[in-house]
């Protein structure tokens, strides 16, 4: 199974993860399990569960300009210093999940960067638009053939 997982909380720009599977469910993608996260830390690998192929999104804090998409390299993720603002880092929920033996066999993660504010801007808006596109098109082609 595919599962898109939207990270974040209700606050200004972190909805990013949110606003982007948003966007895929309007899309009506049979097949694709989607769903938003507030913040699951640990929690996050209940969700690998009976997935083969899992695609995270998150708001990313990087220092850079607000608004870019960022496709990440699971296994190149800083283990220290996590680019969210969640409980625990990313890199540490997948380097668990795998030494549980659950981590999905395929997990992509992109970011939408943000700067450290509880405001919406329209460049992370429309960046979380971009990227929803995106994958749509994918995914609807991946479903379309497997």
């Amino acid at each position: 199974m595919i599962r898109v997982i939207g990270l974040g909380s209700p606050f200004g720009d972190d909805q990013a993860g949110w606003w982007v599977a948003d966007r895929l469910r309007e899309q009506n993608l049979s097949g694709i399990d989607i769903v938003t996260l507030d913040r699951p830390g640990a929690a996050l690998i209940d969700w690998f569960r009976d997935c083969n192929h899992v695609i995270l999104i998150d708001a990313l804090v990087d220092g850079g300009d607000a608004g870019r998409v960022v496709a990440l390299d699971p296994d190149l993720l800083p283990g220290q210093r996590p680019l969210t603002s969640h409980q625990l880092a990313i890199s540490e929920t997948l380097a668990l999940a795998e030494a549980l033996d659950c981590r999905p066999a395929c997990v992509e993660i992109y970011g939408v960067t943000i700067q450290t504010s509880d405001q919406v801007h329209a460049e992370v808006r429309h960046a979380a638009e971009r990227l929803g596109a995106r994958l749509s098109a994918r995914l609807g082609s991946v479903r379309s053939v497997g």
